[in-house]
């Protein structure tokens, strides 16, 4: 791995020089999770300013670089760094919290993340789920018991994921999970049975 990802930085560094800013890899290959030949390597390419022109470079090597496993990059600049995390919270916080400096400075070292933002972006994740399991209950005309039980497991996984990796979004320590059940067993019946107004 290590001789293709320099590979992949010398290509960059070939293709832009000055206007290179950084290079950083991110996703399994940083946690821990990377499978060889099946999963993809991540990298993010932080340019001075991003142009049509800048980003067409790019494009003559990125089936070489899928050849090598690599996904097609990422490409930010300083700008949308710092403008965007208030915007993808929870996608910055796993790059900043999971990721590998491969050229020049550690630019997601200072991103700002504030616990408010990652609270909201999971609520609004959570409440997405609930939306999608309607319809997937009026599509497959489920049983408001199996609907039940199937948004109870669908919601607590989500929650798992998102207590477990981002405790900074809680204002509170973490439930247990005889804590967790019952609140998410009262909002699966009401997803599974809503009120009908008349």
């Amino acid at each position: 791995m290590e001789q293709v990802l320099s590979g992949f930085v010398q290509d960059v560094q070939h293709l832009y020089g000055d206007d290179l800013v950084a290079v950083f890899l991110y996703g399994s290959a940083t946690t821990g999770e990377y499978v060889p030949g099946r999963s993809d390597l991540n990298v993010g390419v932080v340019l001075s300013r991003l142009t049509p022109a800048l980003l067409r470079k790019a494009s003559g090597h990125v089936r070489a670089w899928a050849r090598q496993g690599f996904a097609t990059p990422m490409f930010f600049d300083p700008e949308f760094l710092r403008g965007g995390a208030d915007v993808f919270p929870i996608e910055f916080l796993d790059m900043q919290t999971h990721h590998r400096c491969l050229w020049g400075p550690d630019i997601l070292a200072d991103l700002r993340i504030g616990a408010a933002l990652l609270r909201r972006q999971c609520e609004h994740e959570l409440r997405r789920t609930l939306v999608r399991l309607r319809q997937a209950f009026v599509e497959s005309a489920r049983s408001p018991k199996d609907l039940e039980a199937l948004t109870i497991q669908e919601i607590i996984e989500k929650s798992k994921v998102f207590l477990q990796s981002y405790p900074e979004a809680l204002e509170h320590p973490l439930a247990t999970a005889e804590e967790t059940n019952g609140p998410m067993k009262t909002c699966a019946k009401n997803v599974a049975a809503p009120t009908v107004q008349g």
